[in-house]
């Protein structure tokens, strides 16, 4: 086979033809709006799953020093696992990580950064819920809800910048 009659090598494509990776639109807003739905209602319950999880742990920790914490463990895995899931929703648009991580992470996380106290008083009521609660005011408290916010946002940034990218890349040929 000839370089020239291979398709790969073929000199007769004009600078209008549309690459065979062009990014495509199908589906349009209904992903957007899919995806931050999804992003939403799952990055709470991957959050409450860890929060569960660390509680359990901790719970397991003080009565029985020593003994595995099995079920905190394979909650905080499977909080994880949907976290993870959230992030990659950003495949579909950024729209879902963007939103999880905005609504459930970052801004919970400013609002301990700015006002502790109040956040405190706010949440203590959590602790009345028990693992869950206390593993979700720790999460809260120290951290962790801001680090999975500004890792959810990261995503879907990345999602965004990559997505324009290609598309960018797309119509340059």
């Amino acid at each position: 086979m000839s370089s020239s009659s291979h398709p790969v090598f073929d000199d007769q494509s004009t600078a209008g033809d549309a690459p065979a990776v062009a990014v495509t639109e199908n589906g349009g807003p209904l992903r957007h709006l899919f995806s931050g739905a999804l992003g939403l209602l799952a990055t709470p319950a991957g959050l409450g799953l860890v929060g569960y999880g660390s509680g359990q742990i901790r719970r397991t920790i003080a009565e029985l020093p020593g003994e595995a914490g099995v079920t905190g463990a394979v909650a905080m895995v499977a909080g994880g696992l949907v976290l993870l899931g959230v992030a990659l929703l950003g495949r579909l648009s950024p729209a879902g990580p963007l939103a999880g991580g905005l609504v459930w992470g970052i801004l919970p996380g400013l609002f301990v950064l700015a006002f502790p106290l109040t956040a405190f008083r706010i949440t203590s009521d959590l602790l009345d819920l028990g693992e869950l609660g206390a593993g979700a005011l720790g999460l809260l408290l120290t951290g962790g809800i801001l680090a999975t916010g500004m890792a959810l946002t990261g995503a879907g940034i990345s999602s965004a910048l990559a997505r324009r990218n290609q598309n960018l890349r797309a119509r340059a040929f």
